[in-house]
């Protein structure tokens, strides 16, 4: 990951001294500080005296050395303690490589509790830095010392489950390709297979019951201040606004309803105008943005325990980017709000079969492609680490080519304020057990730029969670892609475009569509003819959270409602079917976990009748009846006989998702108690 600390830890820190160098202060006091497992954790204090004064701290794998020149000004200063330290087995730490993910936690908290009992602090800690080093603060806020009253993560997230290494079910190259597949076993705690982890392998790791998921019972603990500061085209910008979220409504005591954000058009460890191909006004800039009177009220509070200039601000702060270029005119300005997302309504821009989007639901019909692993479709832009980030005008790499199908809008009468969250209900029917669906929306300007401003991804067999359900060949299935936040004008004049395709390559690992996780080269992968399916019962749509048609609020806005992709370990959690034929089961096909969700086409195909899923973690291995097996029970039986018989083709098939539901043991223990 790459950080700019010194541009973060000035803002942050709000320092006006002039900067000198390290050699004409005083020496910085330099030790080996043991962590709770005894492990030696370097760490220096830049501090004039033992006078008792508020402490900054830094956290970072970075080097602490990149700091000696802050350091250096605080000690000229002498306003501030800065402590920064390494992380074990980074920098002169002592530890394993990647070992200190685990340990975040705990060395963060044992390092607050040693700078609790030093005379040159006067009980006001604070924790700064930007990316890994944001990170750093939200894994040690759940259960800190007391001492700990204020944060200021820039670009970072306390939810490295959903916005880490995967998204959508999918390993997430940007950020994965820095670690290895062996390197993030390590953080995860897992053995070295020398593999990627799946999904599922990944949400099992055992670090997310203490650390990196910033959830209602960890937030609940959380008692500092915070100050984010993060942008729509970063890899965590959904994972900040979440964070933010989390903290500011479920906090504990000093932290809810204390927080503040800032988001802007940039992308990671941006802070200009200029985002991608697209340059927007000069006031959204960081210094043109409220960040910087938001870090100076910050400061004081942090140092002094006054937060009454702080809590009289807004907590919310985004800009809405209008016109790239355009000095005035709809957008291109910051708006504050009292909470995120801000109040609007849902309006679905339906998929037809002409390539349109149009409001209302057309005539059922489809539009196809087809996919092949060895040749992916591209990506250019995004919400990205390392990769080029921003809008980037996707008509050349992505949409000329034959595996994507693309949807338009007319040009918009009006001006339309987009803010919030963006989904997309796609259904397909495909040929394959498995495919990923990658969605982009972008902005189409009137001289046919077309510029992406969001996207997302979705592997089909976590369509339902975490537990796989392989897709059945031909049958119509919704599968519902994360498109994250925006904040938008879409000017009149200009049209919205949607682009569906099956991988966003370099940045997502490409899925080998044969029912394998990963492309094997000891199993050839597998070319899809997917059908997007519109109009009619399966109305394919992008769905935008309007806030204001040329200005003026629609009548209808309202809070939306906080949906999460669910990630509890298969056979925890609850899911529900998507495909269309999920009635002939007793289900509703709307994927919400309704009656006879889970059971799906199989209680049809099987003759078994209705069954409501209830209690089996959402794989439907319950009946709904004492004295009888549900569909997928019976299925997991079929799985115990198939290993010992050849199966006709259908029940091999079901065969194979009833291994995927119910895994093998459960599998044997019903073919027991079926005799």
């Amino acid at each position: 990951m790459t950080i700019r600390h010194r541009s973060w830890v000035g803002a942050a820190l709000g320092l006006a001294l002039p900067l000198v160098t390290a050699a004409s202060a005083s020496a910085v006091d330099s030790i080996k500080l043991p962590s709770l497992d005894g492990t030696l954790l370097a760490t220096d204090i830049y501090h004039k005296n033992d006078e008792p004064r508020p402490v900054v701290v830094v956290r970072t794998p970075y080097g602490k050395e990149g700091f000696a020149e802050w350091g250096a000004t605080v000690e000229a200063g002498g306003n501030f303690v800065l402590v920064t330290q390494d992380w074990r087995g980074t920098g002169a730490s002592e530890g394993a490589e990647h070992e200190s993910w685990s340990h975040n936690a705990d060395d963060g908290r044992a390092l607050v509790d040693f700078i609790k009992t030093k005379p040159w602090s006067n009980g006001h800690v604070s924790m700064t830095g930007g990316s890994a080093l944001g990170i750093a603060q939200y894994v040690t806020l759940p259960g800190a010392d007391l001492s700990l009253g204020a944060f200021s993560p820039v670009f970072s997230t306390g939810d490295l489950l959903r916005y880490g290494w995967f998204q959508g079910g999918v390993v997430h190259m940007d950020p994965s390709s820095a670690f290895g597949p062996s390197g993030l076993r390590t953080v995860l705690e897992q053995p070295d297979t020398g593999t990627w982890p799946t999904w599922e392998e990944y949400i099992e790791s055992p670090i997310w019951a203490t650390q990196y998921l910033v959830n209602d019972a960890q937030a609940a603990s959380v008692n500092a201040v915070g100050l984010h500061r993060g942008g729509f085209f970063d890899l965590f910008g959904q994972g900040m606004l979440d964070s933010f979220r989390r903290i500011q409504t479920s906090g504990g005591e000093g932290a809810k309803g204390r927080q503040k954000i800032v988001m802007g058009v940039w992308s990671h460890g941006g802070k200009d105008s200029t985002v991608g191909e697209l340059t927007f006004p000069a006031s959204a800039t960081m210094d043109a943005s409220p960040y910087n009177d938001l870090a100076a009220k910050w400061l004081t509070g942090a140092s002094t325990g006054d937060w009454s200039a702080w809590d009289a601000a807004a907590p919310v702060h985004v800009y809405v980017m209008g016109p790239a270029g355009a000095a005035t005119g709809p957008g291109n300005t910051w708006r504050s709000y009292a909470a995120w997302p801000p109040p609007s309504t849902a309006v679905p821009q339906y998929f037809s079969a002409s390539g349109g989007l149009p409001a209302e639901v057309p005539d059922a019909g489809e539009a196809s492609f087809v996919s092949d692993p060895s040749d992916p479709c591209p990506s250019i832009g995004g919400n990205n680490l390392i990769e080029a980030a921003g809008p980037y005008d996707q008509r050349t790499v992505v949409e000329s080519r034959p595996d994507v199908v693309v949807f338009t809008s007319p040009p918009s009468p009006e001006a339309v304020e987009i803010v919030g969250r963006i989904s997309a209900d796609i259904w397909i029917s495909t040929d394959v057990p498995d495919v990923d669906i990658v969605v982009r929306m972008t902005d189409v300007y009137p001289d046919n730029r077309s510029m992406l401003m969001a996207q997302g991804i979705q592997r089909a067999r976590y369509r339902d969670g975490v537990c796989p359900a392989p897709l059945e060949p031909g049958v119509p299935t919704r599968i519902r892609v994360d498109m994250f936040s925006t904040a938008l004008v879409l000017a009149q004049g200009h049209a919205m475009r949607v682009i569906v395709s099956a991988s966003a390559a370099p940045l997502y690992a490409v899925n080998p569509q044969n029912g394998e996780s990963f492309i094997d080269e000891k199993e050839p992968t597998q070319s899809a003819t997917i059908k997007v399916l519109v109009g009619g019962a399966t109305p394919s749509a992008l769905v935008l959270p309007v806030v204001s048609r040329d200005g003026v609020p629609l009548p209808g806005n309202t809070s939306p409602e906080w949906a999460e992709q669910p990630v509890e370990p298969c056979g925890t959690g609850a899911g529900g079917s998507t495909s269309a034929s999920a009635g002939a089961g007793g289900g509703d096909g709307n994927g919400d976990g309704g009656p006879g969700s889970g059971a799906g086409g199989l209680g049809a195909a099987l003759g078994l009748g209705e069954s409501d899923g209830d209690g089996d973690g959402g794989c439907g291995c319950r009946a709904s009846a004492p004295n009888r097996m549900s569909p997928w029970a019976v299925a997991c039986v079929i799985l115990a006989v198939s290993r010992r018989r050849k199966l006709p083709k259908r029940a091999a098939s079901l065969a194979a998702q009833a291994s995927s539901r119910c895994g093998l043991t459960s599998a044997r223990r019903l073919e027991w108690r079926a005799r």
